[in-house]
């Protein structure tokens, strides 16, 4: 065996930049490409800008960051439930009615706080307007 070969020791490196690169002068085929990728999307950020504004009443500029970085995220009740959210203070009903027929109420499980919310935005909204939010009387919703 050549020396310095099959001498280095397997070891977990974890890399301080989303990339490095490392190669072996003794071995110059031998080179080591470390990634640093997000599992998951990292929605903290973008959810609390988005509620800042429209907390605010900046109801068009949430509207513009929604489309453009959480629209693809709805399926995330958290996301929905903050869209949900800022939909009715923005008494933007007909949008909301729509989004209620694509994400319609569910009876509630033990629990379940954001389904709960959910309702409760669409159960206001039902109130507040005179569409249908597509809530069944004999679900139990609350």
């Amino acid at each position: 065996m050549a020396p310095g070969v099959g001498q280095e020791r397997a070891h977990s490196v974890r890399p301080e930049e989303p990339f490095t690169f490392r190669m072996n002068p003794q071995a110059p085929q031998d080179m080591t490409l470390h990634m640093s990728l997000d599992v998951t999307d990292d929605l903290d950020g973008l959810l609390e800008e988005y509620s800042k504004l429209w907390r605010l009443g900046h109801f068009d500029s949430a509207q513009a960051l929604f489309k453009d970085r959480l629209e693809h995220f709805l399926d995330n009740s958290y996301v929905l439930t903050q869209h949900g959210q800022c939909l009715l203070q923005a008494k933007a009903f007909t949008q909301l009615a729509e989004l209620a027929a694509r994400f319609s109420p569910n009876p509630l499980s033990d629990g379940d706080a954001l389904q709960l919310s959910w309702n409760l935005i669409l159960r206001r909204a039902e109130m507040e307007s005179n569409l249908d939010f597509h809530l069944s009387r004999d679900a139990r919703l609350f």
